[in-house]
């Protein structure tokens, strides 16, 4: 995978702060809008005659915890409001982070075909000094037609929770972007 080229990234970033959340929660931009970033179907993502397609989807911001806390950031298809609408593609393991501030990064490598309709791939991410092994998809995607025209249906979300509570815990995304090779 070569000559790769930001195709489409959010226009809120930095997200608006998720302070202390203790369940899931949805990153939002300064409007309170889910922070979505859109599959450009109009820049010819399907390559060889529409046939197959490869992108990339990558996410990362910043985070700091009060005390010692595990963080887990998500990245999902869809940008519902309700996070259950949407499907989780990367769900890196929750890291324990000792009263810091570090960096997290989710990038999920995904491959589309005409044939089968579907989205397979891996992800692979880093919060703070661990880093997750490339993984299979979380969540394959079934019967997507990315050959149609442009959509702002094909979203991408993200996600974050704190494994306890502290007032001076806090994260951001910093990036939200799809790459297409």
């Amino acid at each position: 995978m070569s000559n790769a080229s930001t195709v489409s990234q959010s226009g809120q970033v930095p997200s608006a702060a998720l302070g202390n959340a203790t369940s899931e929660t949805q990153f939002v931009d300064s409007a309170g809008n889910v922070l979505t970033c859109y599959l450009p179907l109009t820049l010819k993502l399907a390559q060889q005659d529409g046939k197959f397609a490869s992108f990339k989807v990558k996410a990362g911001g910043r985070v700091t915890t009060g005390t010692t806390s595990n963080w887990t950031p998500k990245l999902y298809w869809g940008n519902s409001s309700t996070i259950a609408s949407n499907s989780g593609i990367a769900a890196p393991s929750a890291v324990s982070l000792a009263s810091v501030s570090q960096t997290w990064h989710i990038e999920a490598t995904c491959f589309w075909d005409t044939t089968s309709q579907r989205v397979n791939g891996w992800y692979q991410a880093q919060i703070g000094a661990t880093t997750t092994a490339p993984t299979t998809l979380t969540t394959a995607q079934t019967s997507k037609d990315l050959s149609a025209g442009d959509s702002k249906t094909v979203g991408f979300s993200v996600t974050g929770v704190f494994g306890s509570t502290n007032a001076g815990n806090t994260a951001y995304v910093d990036y939200l972007t799809v790459e297409v090779y």
